[in-house]
Order: structure tokens, then sequence, then C-alpha cells
């Protein structure tokens, strides 16, 4: 498609809702009725290969559907995904060798399987000119969860050790007591037990230069695995069934100067929980299916429009891989204006000669 002259930017908007399609139906989550075929897409890549227009036109069709409330493709009902990804709906023009590609992709790959460095795909494929300056790189899983792990699991895997303790001294208590004091010690307990669920739901995971997500994609992971471990400790305690797993998008937060590497981030968030959610037979939110994750944000992290320093959202921890410019460098890649703006703005905080990556 770049080669044929189609925008990047329309290429890769285009491919993504492609590759979410693809990892629905094989979720089975495109259509909104089990009696319905999911293999919708694949269906239309199908029944009219040979006809680039044609299969264009109920490609867009079928994202409309997607869009809304009460969508429907055909005789089939469309589950209401919405969350942004289909708000815009701008197909290039398609060839036949694409839609055989599209096909193959989608009837020959398990697109469950997909992991959260899928972005990186997109971000290789930018204009080589603008790497430096977007600080696009990859960072494999394992040196990502050398934050995570010290950041969020550990600490937190801690906090509940120590609640579990208490919860268990409690219900002993409760067991010995009469039972007008016996409500009151397993009120107790559980009044911990819910406290903690509490600080997993409030708890927030920024990544200030957040590429495609990967960081987000596995902070997500380890919150859901924490609230899933507490509640099957609490099952065991005698504390009730387990409840539906509160964690969820809302948790992590990003911040990104590319448009599309934003938007590749809430696209593998939305998959990752998506994942986490069947892979633990937990249920999945259907309405909508996506959220609206405008805590992932598209704009500079350091400075607003106006060249005032720009703010940060709450958070409990700082997780990510900065781009790094060093101070030579930048403005050649970032413009005279920019770095003059920024060492200005953090003059006296900063050494004037310092690299990006320490703003």
């Amino acid at each position: 498609m770049r080669e044929r002259g189609v925008d990047p930017q329309q290429a890769a908007h285009f491919l993504t809702q492609c590759i979410f399609c693809m990892f629905s139906e094989d979720e089975g989550l495109l259509h909104d009725s089990p009696t319905s075929d999911s293999k919708i897409f694949s269906r239309i890549l199908k029944a009219a290969h040979t006809d680039p227009s044609k299969t264009a036109d109920r490609i867009k069709k079928l994202f409309a559907a997607m869009q809304k409330k009460g969508g429907i493709y055909g005789n089939d009902d469309i589950a209401w995904f919405n969350g942004g990804l289909f708000k815009i709906i701008d197909v290039p023009p398609l060839t036949e060798s694409d839609l055989s590609i599209l096909r193959q992709a989608a009837e020959n790959l398990d697109w469950r399987a997909i992991d959260p460095t899928f972005g990186t795909l997109f971000e290789r494929d930018r204009d080589p000119s603008c790497r430096a300056q977007l600080g696009t790189h990859y960072t494999d899983v394992a040196t990502i969860n050398k934050l995570i792990e010290p950041l969020i699991t550990r600490p937190l895997s801690a906090e509940w050790v120590a609640i579990k303790t208490e919860i268990i001294a409690a219900l002993e208590n409760a067991d010995k007591t009469k039972a007008e004091t016996k409500k009151k010690y397993r009120k107790a307990a559980a009044d911990l037990y819910h406290g903690y669920l509490e600080r997993l739901r409030n708890f927030r995971v920024l990544d200030a230069a957040c590429g495609s997500g990967n960081f987000l994609y596995l902070a997500l992971h380890a919150l859901k695995d924490l609230e899933h471990f507490a509640q099957s400790d609490a099952e065991v305690l005698g504390l009730g069934k387990q409840l539906t797993i509160e964690t969820g998008t809302d948790n992590v937060l990003g911040i990104e100067t590319n448009e599309y590497a934003a938007e590749l981030a809430r696209v593998t968030v939305w998959m990752g929980d998506i994942q986490w959610c069947q892979r633990n037979g937990r249920s999945i939110h259907k309405n909508t299916i996506l959220s609206s994750l405008d805590g992932i944000q598209h704009r500079d992290a350091l400075l607003n429009a106006d060249g005032i320093e720009a703010q940060w959202p709450d958070a409990d921890v700082i997780v990510g891989n900065p781009p790094f410019l060093g101070d030579k460098m930048m403005r050649g890649e970032l413009g005279d204006d920019y770095v003059t703006t920024l060492r200005n703005c953090y003059k006296g905080r900063v050494p004037g000669g310092a690299d990006l990556v320490t703003y």
C-alpha cells in the first residue's frame, strides 16, 4: 500500500482495524448471537476476493456495524465495539493481491495468539527520518517485566499477604466467639478483602512515552493476575465466590506524541484485556466491548501547545522506555524553537545540556 502511494496513516489505521476484526472473530466476539457464524470478516474476504471494490464496500459496512449499538451486517447481529477504533472508517483502495493476503491471514492464522508486541510491526514501517524524533524502539517482554515485577507485582502481592494474615486472624476470632460478635469479626474480614480489591481498582500505571503500549499491556495483566489471585484466596477462606474482575483498561494511562502509536497502544490494551478474560474464564464486558480509553492520550509529554510545561495524570507508578535523543542531536531532530522553549521551561531544574530523556 505504501509503495502504491497510500497515505501511511490511512493504511496503518485500516490494517489495525483488520487485525482487530480477525482477533475478534477468532475470539468469538464479532457476532452478537450464539447461533451466528463468527467468521464474518473471513466470509467477506472469501465472497468477493476478485472484486476489490465490492469487498471494500462490505468491509466499510461491517466496520460501521461494529461502531454502533444494535449494528447489523446481513443477517448477523454485530456486537457493539465502540471505543474509538471504528470512529473513522476510511478503507484505502484495495487490490486483488491485498485481499489475497488478508484472506490468508484471516483463514490460516489463529489471532487469539497475538502477543503485545504486534504494534512494533507498524512502528518499524514509519518514515525512517522520524524514528529518532518519535523514539521508535522495541522493548522485549522480559525487560519490561524487570520493571513490572518490582513496581507492581511484588509490592501489591506483599500487601495482600499482610491483609490475608489479618483476614485469617479475624476469621479465627469469629470461630472462637459467641454469635453476637461472630458477625463483627466476619465483617471485618470482608472489609479487609474488599478494601484490597478497591486498592487494585484504583491503582494507576502511567507510561509517559507509551509507544504501541507494550508496558501498559503487561502492567494490565499483572494487576488482573493480582486480583484473580486474591479472589481465589478469598473463596478458599470462605468469603464468598469469586466476583467479576474489576481491574481493567482504566488502570493504565499513557502519553504518546505520535497519533498512530497512541491508537496502537489503545488496541494493544483492548486486546490484552480481552485475552486475559478469555484465558482465565472471566466474563467480558459486552456493553460496550471496547471502553473509551481516554487515559491513553495523543499529545506531547513535555510541553503544551502554548509552551507551558505539560502536566501528567496522577499515577501510583511510572513505567516505560522514554525516547533517547542526545543533547547535540535535539535541535536537528526537534527544531530550534522546540528545544529553546523546552530548555527555558525547565531552566533551573534540568541542566541545559541534558539529553531529551532527562526532561
